[in-house]
């Protein structure tokens, strides 16, 4: 992030100075959520940026996938964090295809559903497990992540040297989550 970034006419405080950027994904009816979930992660991993002279340019919020739960980008200019878990699924015979659990009735009949929302990736399948509590992964969790994540603008392979930053960094995050 470029130090000499001015903020101007913000209407809400930013969470942290050392991140320029922080987008949820779009057009989901928890983005306001996801962006507060987001926030909350930056703010809370501020004083480990400041100490270890870490900077970001974009925190932003990636789709659940089967893959991974963070990805750096060009060592912190791009931090991709998945703040929401993947969807329950099962084979359903009838309609060859996978369902969500949610779609299911009482004894395990399709309600409702359609292509469209089964696809993991769909952005309308996630807004549909967003009111569940389930739909979230936990905030530690995430914040572990996000340590792991800043380890690698130090250190971008998982080499000894990386795991011994983000060491460093965990047990600091180990002692913010002691002080409250």
């Amino acid at each position: 992030m470029p130090f000499t970034t001015l903020r101007l006419n913000e209407k809400h405080l930013h969470p942290n100075p050392r991140i320029t950027f922080i987008k949820p994904l779009p057009s989901l009816t928890t983005t306001p959520l996801a962006k507060l979930f987001l926030q909350k992660i930056a703010a809370q991993c501020y004083p480990i940026m400041k100490a270890h002279s870490l900077s970001i340019t974009t925190l932003e919020e990636f789709p659940p996938n089967r893959e991974f739960w963070g990805r750096n980008f060009n060592g912190g200019e791009v931090i991709q964090l998945v703040l929401r878990r993947m969807p329950t699924r099962r084979w359903d015979d009838a309609r060859a295809q996978f369902v969500s659990t949610s779609d299911l009735g009482e004894n395990g009949v399709v309600v409702r559903g359609n292509r469209g929302r089964l696809d993991p990736h769909s952005t309308e399948f996630v807004a549909e497990r967003d009111g569940q509590d389930e739909g979230w992964l936990g905030f530690k969790a995430v914040q572990a992540v996000m340590m792991h994540e800043l380890a690698h603008c130090a250190e971008m392979n998982h080499a000894k040297a990386f795991w011994k930053v983000r060491n460093v960094y965990m047990e600091h995050l180990k002692v913010l989550w002691r002080e409250g």
